[in-house]
């Protein structure tokens, strides 16, 4: 089995358009890096992406244990956080049965809820900068976090169907 690279080569979007999309706020954008990272660590454990470089592992605790918890942003919005990154957890894993199922019928469910994590981003984008009555904002940051389109994730999810 190969190792997990602890480089981050996942993320669709660069360093600096996720801050912009955060506009300036650093408590915001740190913690919206740090669950970027915990959500992509835990994907590729559950996936079984190669064996974990310890690195990545360590990352994954520091962020875990100390980083989120004592970022004074999500100290002060932990309250309205919580259930969105408890709901966005329990979709992902809802996301793996259906993905695991390998139902043709199913995979746009599971296309859909796999990305609830960026509603938790939205969340954060929101509760720094206030929302935003056109909606473009949160558009922008949605399709930003987007990492594949749904042709790709059905061709590599396909299974037939026994």
């Amino acid at each position: 089995m190969p190792a997990m690279t602890s480089e981050l080569h996942w993320q669709p979007y660069t360093d600096e358009a996720l801050a912009q999309a955060f506009e300036g706020h650093a408590d915001a954008l740190a913690l919206a890096r740090d669950l970027a990272y915990v959500a992509h660590v835990y994907d590729d454990l559950i996936d079984e992406n190669g064996r974990p470089d310890p690195g990545f592992v360590h990352g994954l605790i520091d962020r875990l244990m100390f980083s989120v918890p004592m970022n004074p942003f999500y100290r002060q919005h932990q309250h309205w956080l919580m259930p969105v990154l408890r709901v966005a957890v329990r979709n992902w894993q809802v996301a793996n049965v259906i993905e695991a199922r390998g139902d043709p019928d199913q995979l746009r469910l599971s296309y859909v809820l796999r990305d609830s994590f960026i509603d938790a981003m939205i969340t954060v984008q929101e509760l720094a900068l206030g929302v935003d009555p056109t909606g473009a904002r949160p558009t922008a940051l949605r399709l930003l976090m987007t990492d594949n389109e749904w042709p790709t994730y059905a061709a590599e999810h396909a299974r037939n169907k026994p």
